[in-house]
């Protein structure tokens, strides 16, 4: 309860004429016990007829909500009642939910709705119902604001139920899409020769070209000869191996560790389908959670999706060799494992390099790791803060662990990709797009 001026001034006056009659006596003395019993009652009547406000609220949700993309919702407010109601709210959020939210402060007439709009970024996969919606509500005499609270609900094709709000991994945005696959060069036409090969382009013929590769009917119909241009065709091997231990629930930028790994995932695992790459998946804290085998298509895509969607942070450390040497008796070709982890962990860093070895030579190992933006201006301290001389000390350490164990897996042969989290994503991508050009998988 918040008292309002109307019930401030009437305090006063109690206490005006409460003073004035020590002075003055009767009948002035008792008068403010009348006028402090009349605003007890006015607040009881007050707090009873504003304990369950007439007000509903829905939540207007978009179709689709993407871990760590910020997304719109609109709050709808209405009065049910049948007289005037002046209120002031403001959105509530789930607990794993970021974003600026403004408040509004309405009057609201019988069944008048008001919508306020506001953003939010989802920084956890999953389901999150959505709590009570808390409400100031005017007093019926305009004596105090009570703070009250409203269930929120959703309409969907069954009518209205609670506001839940399902988080899934990322993905790429069409134009996104079509700029990747432009890079990696699969652009393709869908025109396949009989040996295996995919058809490119076609173009005048050059002194040198073998006669198996002029194609005979474009140079009946040009006049000249004229070459057919293909292109090996491929089919890459990918695994994405999720690093859930206890590490993974640090936090880096506005998501988590994990967080950036499912998305940068989802993404590749996209990505990969429309290039027409096999791709499967491993999850792993201190031994192998879930795994889904290779494959590619629709339906492959969204058991990847799902699977990622459902991913936790342990509270194990992890343990990537027993990881890997599942994933080495179950690869019967060359495959390209992303693995998903922290460099810095003392405890994993040697079974990291131990499984690095393990998938060596047959397998090409990459190492995924989300930098701190901070990290650098941390290793900088100003002035002679102690805080800041110890944060600047840990990370001055953290840096020296991740290049020494940065070192040692380049050394075995692995590809290590670490960047900060604005950054991480597009380099991923890029490894990916030169490792298939080059054709080092």
């Amino acid at each position: 309860m918040t008292l309002r001026w109307t019930a401030i001034v009437w305090i006063a006056a109690i206490a005006t004429i409460g003073i004035a009659g020590l002075w003055m006596g009767a009948p002035v003395a008792g008068l403010w016990r009348w006028l402090a019993i009349a605003l007890a009652l006015a607040l009881l009547i007050e707090r009873m007829t504003s304990a369950r406000p007439a007000l509903h609220a829905t939540l207007e949700q978009p179709q689709s909500v993407h871990l760590g993309e910020p997304t719109d919702w609109v709050l709808h407010v209405t009065n049910t009642g049948r007289t005037a109601l002046r209120c002031a709210y403001a959105p509530r959020p789930p607990e794993w939910f970021s974003g600026q939210l403004d408040d509004a402060a309405v009057r609201l007439r019988p069944d008048e709705h008001q919508c306020l709009p506001f953003n939010q970024v989802p920084q956890r996969l999953g389901e999150h119902l959505w709590p009570r919606q808390p409400v100031l509500v005017r007093g019926l005499f305009g004596l105090a604001e009570w703070i009250r609270s409203v269930p929120l609900h959703e309409r969907d094709a069954a009518g209205e139920s609670p506001a839940v709000t399902r988080v899934s991994p990322a993905m790429l945005a069409s134009a996104g899409r079509r700029t990747a696959l432009d890079r990696l060069g699969d652009t393709r036409q869908a025109i396949r020769s009989f040996g295996g090969s995919e058809f490119r382009s076609l173009r005048n013929y050059s002194i040198g070209d073998p006669p198996s590769v002029i194609d005979w009917k474009a140079t009946a119909r040009t006049g000249s000869l004229v070459v057919r241009e293909t292109e090996e065709e491929q089919q890459l091997l990918i695994i994405f191996a999720l690093d859930c231990g206890r590490s993974s629930r640090l936090r880096v930028g506005q998501l988590d560790a994990l967080g950036h790994a499912v998305n940068i995932s989802a993404r590749l695992a996209e990505l990969a389908d429309h290039a027409g790459d096999r791709y499967g998946l491993l999850t792993y804290a201190d031994a192998p959670i879930d795994s889904i085998s290779p494959g590619h298509g629709p339906a492959h895509l969204r058991r990847v999706r799902d699977c990622l969607a459902g991913s936790r942070a342990q509270q194990n450390e992890s343990n990537p060799l027993s990881a890997v040497m599942q994933l080495s008796r179950a690869l019967p070709q060359r495959a390209l494992v992303l693995n998903f982890t922290q460099l810095d962990d003392a405890t994993a860093s040697g079974q990291l390099a131990e499984a690095t070895l393990l998938l060596r030579p047959k397998h090409l190992p990459m190492v995924v790791a989300v930098q701190d933006a901070n990290l650098e201006q941390l290793m900088q301290p100003t002035g002679t803060d102690r805080n800041a001389i110890f944060s600047a000390i840990a990370a001055r350490e953290y840096r020296r662990t991740a290049a020494r164990t940065r070192a040692s897996l380049e050394r075995m042969g692995a590809v290590v990709v670490e960047a900060t989290p604005d950054r991480i994503e597009r380099e991923v991508f890029e490894c990916y797009r030169r490792l298939r050009s080059d054709k080092r998988i």
